[in-house]
Parts: structure tokens; sequence; C-alpha cells
């Protein structure tokens, strides 16, 4: 089953009791490692006009605007997160304080050969043990969410005592976001998120134009990191960490899990 698949059934559902808007611009909200640079390459080549929430902005009005929310699963986003690391670059590599400038804590290399998992796995238990939940799951939470008590918010909907988080979650999300796009289907959403952009707005989208302009923006605008396939990287202690960590989202938002069904994915797994 596809990431949010029956999610996003019910969300296009409410979209269309909405009733139509026109005139609004569009709002991105960027999620990192989601594809941003090649949607906003669309964009532009589109000549649609368009502002940027970056990663960690809350821009976007979705009475003003029409937003397109971008979202990635969690297993392939700390991949790509990680790899993209390795390049010993990025605003995340830069947020951690390695003293002699070598990318080691307590004693384990956090980067090196994307060919190597020893490197991922270090470091994916390192950011984990951070924090009591996931990194994906505290920016996700930060950027479609509530945005401001983040420890309060995830507590809150992983209680064990509340038992209506997924609706609630959900439910925040078609308030907030018109169309998603998800990284494991990107041009199949981006066509679906232009049509409905067209119809509600009036905009004149040229669907030949937009068929070339996917096209051309493979070429163009993707940042890529460099790494093996996403379940190369996730043995089964990490699949356990990450259970524990973004499980309850994980389940909330039905994600896959390198593209496979979580079910299957955490299949053994407690």
């Amino acid at each position: 089953m596809k990431l949010f698949q029956s999610f996003f059934i019910l969300f296009f559902a409410l979209q269309l009791v909405e009733g139509q808007q026109l005139h609004r611009t569009v709002c991105f909200e960027h999620f990192a490692k989601s594809g941003g640079t090649y949607i906003r390459t669309i964009l532009r080549q589109l000549d649609i006009d368009f502002i940027i929430s970056n990663e960690f902005e809350r821009a976007c009005d979705k009475n003003k605007h029409f937003v397109i929310g971008a979202l990635r699963e969690p297993a392939s986003y700390y991949v790509s997160m990680w790899s993209y690391g390795a390049k010993l670059s990025g605003r995340f590599f830069d947020s951690f304080e390695f003293g002699d400038g070598e990318p080691v804590i307590n004693g384990l290399p956090l980067y090196g050969d994307p060919e190597d998992n020893q490197y991922f796995i270090n470091w994916y238990n390192h950011i984990t043990s951070v924090n009591p939940y996931g990194l994906w799951t505290y920016r996700v939470m930060y950027k479609y969410y509530n945005g401001s008590y983040l420890m309060d918010d995830v507590k809150h909907l992983v209680s064990p005592a509340y038992d209506n988080y997924e609706v609630e979650f959900i439910d925040i999300l078609t308030h907030n976001v018109n169309c998603w796009i998800e990284t494991s289907f990107m041009e199949e959403n981006i066509r679906v998120c232009l049509q409905q952009y067209a119809a509600e707005t009036g905009y004149p989208l040229n669907e030949p134009q937009l068929e070339e302009t996917l096209i051309e923006g493979r070429k163009l605008g993707h940042n890529k990191s460099k790494h093996r396939e996403c379940s190369y990287y996730w043995t089964p202690k990490l699949l356990t960490i990450l259970l524990a960590k973004d499980g309850p989202l994980i389940k909330a938002l039905n994600a896959t899990i390198c593209k496979e069904e979580y079910t299957t994915a955490f299949q053994g797994i407690s």
C-alpha cells in the first residue's frame, strides 16, 4: 500500500467539500530530503507563482494559499539524511560538535563510506539516544502539527491512554495542507496536486508542458545523496529502535518502510 494511501483518500474527499477558492498563491511546505529541489524546479519551469516555507518555518496559510506539503517515509528519510552528511556537509551535519573536526563521537565514526552501513548504524544509534522520539517524528510534528511544544505534543499523541491520536493528527493535517507530495510517488503526486490547483484556482495548466517539465526536471532538479538501497542499512536491531521512536506516527500515517508496508517490515520486531 502506498504511503498515506488511505489518508489521502479521506483527505481528497474533505477537500472537495470545502469548495473552490480562486487566485491563491502556491505555498510549498519544504521538508528536508523529500524532493524539495525537484518540486521547486517544476514549479519554476511552469511559471507558477509560489512561495516557500522552509524546513523550520511555518509560513503557509491555507486560508490564503494553496498549500502543498512534502513528506518522506522515515526509513529512507534517515538514510538520505545520513548519506548527505557523508559528504561532510549539510545543515544537519553542521549541527554536530565534532571537536577536532573528525566526524567521531564517543570513539565511533558517524560518517564515512556510504557503502558501509556500519557508519549509518553508528549515526542512527547516536541520534536516537539523544531524544525519546525520532527525528522524523519531531520534524513532522513541528512542520505539520502544532509547532510549538513538541515534547508535550508527542507525549499527548503517543500516550497509551489516548486512543484517538491517529484521528486527531490526520484531522490537523487535512486542515493545514491542500495536497501532498510523497517522495516515493513524486511525479504522480505532483500531477495530482497541480491538477487540483488548476481546478480550484482556474490556473491554466498545460498538461503536455507539465509532462515535458517532469522529464526535464529529472535532469535538473535533484539534490541527491549517494547511498545504496534503503533496506541495506536497516538491521533488525535498528528496526526495533525505529518502531520504538517513530512507531506511533508510522502507524497513524500508514507509512511504508523502505517502500514495504510497515506491518510486513516490522514482522517479528517488538
